[in-house]
């Protein structure tokens, strides 16, 4: 999926609540593409806004984003079954 490897990026990164700016100098994408992103992670409930200042506002990671993580995680390791 476009976009899905950026999302599962910003995922593991709201294990620690973070705002768009601090997001988007991590990854060194623009904040407005980081807003994109955030927008599909919050409508479909992966990640929350916890706090919201003026126009400032912070994410963290969902319990459904945790097991999004889990599964994403899970489908990249190697079958064991075939390592044998």
């Amino acid at each position: 999926m476009k976009g899905g490897m950026t999302r599962t990026m910003l995922l593991r990164s709201l294990l620690e609540p973070k705002n768009r700016l601090q997001l988007s100098q991590e990854f060194g994408i623009d904040w407005k593409a980081v807003d994109g992103h955030m927008a599909k992670l919050l409508r479909y409930g992966l990640a929350a806004e916890v706090m919201a200042v003026g126009t400032c506002r912070v994410y963290t990671i969902t319990q459904k984003g945790r097991r999004a993580l889990e599964l994403a995680d899970k489908r990249q390791e190697p079958d064991s079954a075939e390592c044998t």
